[in-house]
């Protein structure tokens, strides 16, 4: 694995409070699940991934992908 990939791997496991993300997701559960709500939906988890690395994943929202990483 190249140095990039395992700065990528290291930030994913050590920069991200994963419980308190998936607590996000959980008290969310089924709600905000109609058609329209959706999108919304998805938006609230990729800006609580940024929130939750403390601004080492940044959530762009770019055509072909929705995260860059800081290092």
């Amino acid at each position: 694995m190249n140095k990039r990939m395992l700065s990528l791997c290291s930030t994913l496991r050590e920069d991200i409070d994963w419980d308190k993300f998936f607590r996000i997701v959980e008290h969310t559960g089924d709600d905000l699940n109609s058609r329209k709500d959706r999108f919304d939906k998805s938006d609230i988890f990729e800006l609580s991934l940024q929130r939750c690395s403390s601004g080492n994943v940044v959530w762009v929202d770019k055509i072909g992908w929705d995260h860059e990483v800081e290092h």
